[in-house]
């Protein structure tokens, strides 16, 4: 089964990643847009995503929408269902596909009311589904134990970053109550970008990185291939957003989600846990 696309656009209106020092030009943006129409069902927006949606806007969308915001973006369901409308009318919409809240460290009595004006504007049809971003495993445990009617967590996975794989292998009862769609599969670009220009920082992924080609399993792939193939041969991922800098590398990401493949990455164990100042952007130091 192909895996449902969901077409980030982070880099939309600034620069975003280790590979893009600037922002992707209009042309490149309208270009993946236009070719996406017939491609890709799903955009993954933002309402931090700077131009995103005047660009999706400018083209008349025929995508579904996901988005997400904090609760600190909205104070009461009148608010939230004004800025949601205003931005989906900008794309000549009239309800989201899926709305989540970006994760944080504490949730207030208020930010659980918030989470109900959400459940009602999902109840009036505005919006369809209702989830969290989030960064790490245990943001999971604490935001199931404060909401109800989760229906989706968006996590970072890729292969130098496994921490959610794990986590769900051994706590299999999520797997029964939520969907997962994965982000950052090729880690803002550190995992498929040239040595050379891999910032001292993080240089720590390099021995891990030709390692990564060293074993069996990844004979005649390359780091771009092995990243695509071990996401999908993850059992518990319902959908997965990828980022491109100009349609050829959109095209080409697509094309290799397309293609059968049948590998387990049952090895990976083998290989070394990375350090969270590598797998987390948010540690970098480093233009994200």
């Amino acid at each position: 089964m192909t895996l449902p696309i969901y077409l980030g656009t982070a880099n939309f209106g600034a620069p975003y990643g280790l590979t893009n020092s600037k922002k992707v030009s209009p042309d490149d943006v309208n270009q993946m847009l236009h070719w996406s129409q017939h491609q890709i069902k799903y955009l993954d927006l933002s309402f931090d995503y700077e131009g995103a949606t005047k660009a999706v806007g400018s083209i008349g969308s025929s995508f579904e929408i996901s988005t997400k915001l904090k609760f600190s973006d909205f104070q009461n369901v009148s608010d939230l269902k004004s800025i949601l409308t205003t931005e989906l009318e900008l794309m000549s919409l009239n309800k989201a596909h899926l709305v989540l809240i970006r994760s944080q460290p504490v949730y207030s009595n208020t930010d659980k009311a918030k989470w109900e004006d959400l459940l009602e504007l999902r109840r009036d049809g505005i919006i369809q589904r209702v989830g969290f971003s989030v960064y790490e495993p245990k943001d999971i445990v604490k935001i199931k134990k404060t909401f109800s009617s989760v229906e989706y967590f968006q996590v970072p996975t890729s292969v130098a970053d496994r921490r959610f794989h794990t986590f769900l292998s051994q706590e299999t009862d999520y797997l029964w109550e939520y969907k997962f769609l994965v982000r950052s599969i090729f880690l803002q670009g550190l995992i498929t970008m040239s040595e050379l220009e891999i910032p001292s920082q993080l240089a720590a992924i390099i021995p891990w990185r030709r390692n990564l080609l060293s074993q069996e399993g990844t004979s005649n792939r390359d780091l771009f291939q092995i990243s695509i193939s071990f996401i999908k041969s993850l059992p518990w991922v319902s959908g997965v957003v990828v980022g491109a800098n100009n349609l050829l590398q959109l095209k080409e990401i697509i094309e290799e989600f397309n293609i059968n493949d049948n590998s387990t990455y049952q090895w990976m164990n083998r290989l070394e846990i990375l350090p969270s100042y590598i797998i987390d952007p948010r540690q970098w130091t480093v233009p994200k």
